[in-house]
């Protein structure tokens, strides 16, 4: 099986969670398709926290990051005035935009061909040794992670922290799911819509807390 591994968001614990992602990725064919802003974290408010001072990438965080992928793109974080006042969700509606713009760019980099699942994560995600070891994929499924919770779209949350697909898949990602504001709970809820009217089978394979964490 080839993998390719994409991540995506800031850099936040990836001192710390690199090494749990080797683990989880050894003795696997992959290769690394890396995107993330040039903060290691988000400045602005999220339903966890307020804003946050900005703090910039270092040499030492860049280094690491290009042990796995040496072409990784670093884009600059920059937002209107206007961007920060249209609050969606407990952050500004633009963040949910640009971080789907991005995924996408970043699996367009993906080779045609060469690989049978793409694996899309976050750099704060710390990972059980062995959740990817038996990962396989139907070219009309889509793999994800979450918690049953009645109170969100399908009864799942936290579906955009982990999932998986087959690259055949990659141009149903154009699709940005937050260009339109829905009535949503939770900021992944539109990521959740978008898998179920656009995949036949949406499996729940990764559980929070159970297979992962977020490493804050």
């Amino acid at each position: 099986m080839r993998i390719a591994l994409v991540l995506r968001g800031h850099y936040r614990s990836f001192d710390k969670t690199s090494k749990k992602w080797l683990n989880a990725l050894k003795g696997l064919n992959y290769d690394c398709y890396f995107h993330t802003w040039d903060l290691q974290d988000s400045t602005t408010p999220t339903w966890h926290r307020g804003e946050k001072y900005a703090l910039p990438l270092y040499p030492s965080n860049i280094e690491l990051l290009k042990k796995f992928d040496k072409d990784i793109v670093i884009e600059k974080q920059d937002f209107t005035e206007e961007d920060l006042q249209n609050i969606y969700i407990d952050s500004p509606y633009k963040t949910f935009v640009y971080r789907y713009e991005s995924l996408y760019k970043t699996l367009n980099r993906i080779l045609p061909g060469k690989y049978d699942i793409v694996i899309v994560g976050r750099y704060d995600l710390e990972l059980k040794d062995n959740c990817l070891s038996t990962l396989t994929v139907n070219k009309d499924e889509i793999i994800v992670s979450g918690i049953n919770n009645k109170e969100f779209y399908k009864e799942i949350s936290n579906t955009d922290l982990l999932f998986a697909f087959h690259p055949e898949n990659i141009p149903l990602f154009q699709v940005n799911p937050y260009v339109e504001q829905g009535d949503f709970r939770g900021g992944e809820e539109p990521f959740t819509k978008f898998v179920f009217d656009n995949f036949k089978r949406v499996s729940l394979k990764w559980v929070y807390y159970t297979d992962f964490i977020i490493k804050r």
